[in-house]
């Protein structure tokens, strides 16, 4: 038999509100898959993988979680309201080893699931649900796990795996169909092919496997968390980063390498010598200027001291001519005859 574990979230009716209770023991306990952040956020963080769905309204997570295989399913709405009249919902989760054993009968509820509560609408575990969980006294719930698991008993056939490539889409029936015809008849893949935002897609093991909503908190979530199929209202493929970066087989870029190898050598040599001589020559400029300017300031006063030069000074000398005497000339005379007229 299935070692399985069944949980259910409900609400007491006084102040105590939600909370998960192990239907095996009776505990308050959290299931370990829903607290793991695993789902990527546009702000660059991580959430719980609930961040996905809107947990009163019908929704469907299966999952790879460590090496277990979790289910859940929300959105059952009770017949009981709390102490102030307010209407509540119940979720339930079941957690089976990742097996042979455990997968064909998680395979078996999850299929179940799609047709009662998707595509036939019986909501025959509705039903089921609001005769097994039921008030506790004030503050607490209880829950008849025999009741819940009538509905859970039974296994698929094991098939061989098919390995499919992501697909995530807007919800339709056919694509619910699908899915549920794939769950009875496939082993769930290891890997899957998940979509990646630079190589296109890439195989993944663990994480969302199936996912089955009505609203996204973004159209491209499903995408970024990497599951196999996913279906809501609002799907939209987020765009690819451009130019993806191209990866070689670690074989490949080893020969590679080995044929580089020896051009690489050649080139470094040559970049080495050309550096060994950048750096003599830089080294015997440095010490020819130290040289000088030791020079310089050793024989500094030698070298500004004034250098005199005797210049002879050639006075120019300045013949003076005596004046030659005039001879004496003799005075004109005049004579008596002269003087009187004619």
């Amino acid at each position: 038999m299935t070692d399985i574990t069944v949980y259910v979230k409900s609400r007491a009716f006084g102040k105590e509100g939600f909370y998960w209770q192990n239907a095996t023991n009776g505990k308050q306990e959290t299931p370990e898959f829903l607290e793991q952040p695993i789902i990527p956020k546009k702000t660059g963080d991580y959430a719980a993988v609930n961040f996905l769905i809107i947990e009163d309204k019908p929704s469907l997570i299966l999952m790879r979680h460590s090496d277990r295989l979790c289910l859940q399913v929300t959105g059952f709405q009770s017949t009981e309201s709390d102490f102030q009249g307010r209407e509540f919902s119940t979720s339930i989760a079941w957690v089976v080893k990742d097996d042979e054993e455990g997968e064909a009968h998680i395979r078996y509820i999850a299929a179940k699931l799609l047709d009662d509560v998707w595509l036939s609408k019986k909501l025959e575990l509705q039903e089921i649900v609001n005769q097994a969980v039921r008030f506790d006294g004030k503050e607490a719930f209880k829950v008849d796990l025999e009741k819940i698991n009538q509905f859970a008993q039974g296994e698929v056939d094991q098939e061989e795996v098919r390995q499919e490539d992501y697909q995530i889409e807007n919800q339709s029936s056919e694509s619910i169909a699908n899915l549920k015809e794939a769950l009875e008849r496939y082993k769930l893949p290891k890997p899957w092919k998940s979509w990646h935002e630079t190589k296109g897609c890439d195989d993944k093991n663990k994480g969302v496997l199936v996912i089955v909503t009505n609203w996204l908190p973004d159209s491209g979530i499903l995408h970024r968390a990497g599951v196999w199929r996913g279906f809501a209202d609002n799907v939209t493929p987020p765009p690819l980063k451009k130019n993806p970066p191209t990866e070689k087989p670690i074989q490949e870029l080893n020969n590679q390498h080995k044929l580089e190898q020896i051009p690489i050598k050649k080139k470094n040599t040559l970049k080495l010598t050309l550096l060994r001589i950048a750096v003599v020559f830089l080294l015997t400029t440095i010490v020819a200027t130290g040289v000088l300017l030791i020079f310089w300031f050793t024989h500094q006063e030698e070298l500004i001291e004034p250098i005199r030069i005797k210049i002879p000074i050639i006075t120019p000398e300045i013949q003076t001519q005596p004046q030659q005497q005039q001879p004496n000339l003799p005075l004109p005379t005049v004579s008596p005859e002269s003087q009187t007229s004619p």
